[in-house]
């Protein structure tokens, strides 16, 4: 994992994407980014980390991701060659567990997953 050093703000110019990276735009503090961040170490997945200044957004964030929220991940997909990106913690950890399909997070099992699901919209946002 490669981080920036400081949080880029809304003079800070948008770093180039590089192909078979995955990038992750963060804050420092952001919770919900810890909870992507613990998704990516427990499946061992390279990624890029880009921070991400919530006061002082940068014009090209806001193009990416007009909510202008972390976490968000993007990448260059390899058959379009354009950068793709999905927000949202609990979205990406999911869409992560299916791409990587070693130490799954969910149970295999329907059912298993499904209560899986229950507890962790009940409690999840503790």
């Amino acid at each position: 994992m490669t981080t920036t050093k400081k949080h880029l703000k809304s003079d800070s110019e948008c770093p180039p994407l590089k192909e078979n990276q995955l990038r992750l735009y963060s804050m420092r503090f952001c919770p919900f980014v810890q909870r992507t961040k613990l998704v990516l170490a427990a499946k061992n997945i390279p990624y890029e980390e880009i921070l991400i200044n919530l006061g002082d957004k940068p014009d090209w964030y806001l193009k990416k991701h007009p909510a202008a929220d972390v976490p968000l991940l993007e990448w260059i997909d390899s058959s379009s060659k354009k950068a793709q990106s999905i927000p949202e913690s609990l979205v990406i950890s999911d869409y992560l567990d299916n791409l990587y399909n070693v130490h799954r997070l969910h149970p295999n099992d329907p059912f298993n997953k499904a209560k899986q699901q229950i507890l962790l919209s009940k409690y999840g946002n503790v």
